[in-house]
């Protein structure tokens, strides 16, 4: 319900968002983080914050309030290092997809014929954590670091 309020309208029914985990990869870690993201129980710093972790609820990166929302849709680091997956994935794959907000932070609707999409879904999921885990741990960023 609270992520209804944040994309609208979504156009995904949320049991495909839900068994999307299972197209998307097979590694463990990478499904955790998934799972944790559409439950919305994975940890910013503003639940650092209220549970008395921290002592302040800003983004590492750009000195914002952070939230979940925030941290994969309004950071600006976010939006640039989505805007830089996509274009080097366009350009590796002769492709022009732009996919929504929320297939940025969901994934792509796609079969299991469909490589592409499975590729794009992936390589969205792995950036999505790898800025959460550099987010988490305060660790600078660089686009270098994910280049594949």
């Amino acid at each position: 319900m609270k992520w209804d309020g944040d994309f609208v309208p979504m156009a995904l029914p949320w049991h495909q968002v839900f068994n999307r985990e299972k197209v998307i990869c097979k590694e463990n870690q990478l499904r955790e983080f998934y799972f944790k993201l559409i439950h919305r129980i994975i940890a910013t710093k503003k639940e650092l914050t209220l549970y008395g972790i921290t002592n302040n609820n800003v983004c590492f990166f750009c000195d914002e309030p952070d939230s979940v929302l925030h941290t994969f849709q309004n950071c600006s680091t976010t939006t640039f290092f989505h805007n830089q997956l996509l274009n080097w994935f366009n350009g590796m794959h002769n492709t022009s997809i732009s996919p929504a907000n929320y297939e940025l932070l969901f994934a792509m609707p796609c079969g299991k014929d469909n490589d592409i999409l499975r590729k794009l879904n992936f390589c969205l999921l792995f950036v999505n954590y790898f800025l959460h885990y550099h987010k988490l741990n305060e660790k600078n960023l660089d686009w270098v670091e994910v280049y594949f």
